[in-house]
């Protein structure tokens, strides 16, 4: 099993920090008047931020369908390939079972036949239950 070698971090140890020698009324944060915000700029900008995601969401859902319905019709257009080939080499293997009958004995070559009708039908269930699938 292969193995999965993880690079290798820095470690900082806090273990030794002494919180209460911090001076925080030291730092000089800035002041901010609530009363000075526009909350009318503010909720447009979050209403818009909102449309934009919103919108983002529909358009990758749109190229998803997109998608799906491409390779849908790929797989299609392959199983009917698929199944116009299984046809023709069907109709090889009938008119071979047709030449060998004319070269056998009269019960062999019906013996023959009937056999083949019957793999020809039990053919023909399988291949309609895996295209119906398809």
């Amino acid at each position: 099993m292969a193995s999965i070698k993880f690079p290798t971090f820095p470690a900082v140890d806090l273990s030794a920090l002494d919180m209460s020698r911090l001076n925080l009324s030291a730092l000089n944060f800035p002041k901010v008047n609530v009363a000075d915000i526009d909350t009318e700029a503010f909720a447009d900008a979050a209403k818009d931020a909102a449309y934009v995601t919103i919108g983002l969401a529909v358009v990758a859902f749109q190229k998803a369908q997109v998608r799906r319905r491409e390779i849908t019709k790929s797989i299609s257009d392959q199983a009917t390939d698929i199944e116009s080939r299984i046809e023709s080499f069907e109709v090889k293997i009938d008119e071979a079972v047709i030449a060998l009958e004319k070269h056998l004995p009269g019960g062999a070559g019906s013996l023959l036949v009937q056999a083949h009708d019957i793999a020809k039908g039990a053919r023909q269930q399988v291949r309609t239950r895996i295209f119906a699938t398809a």
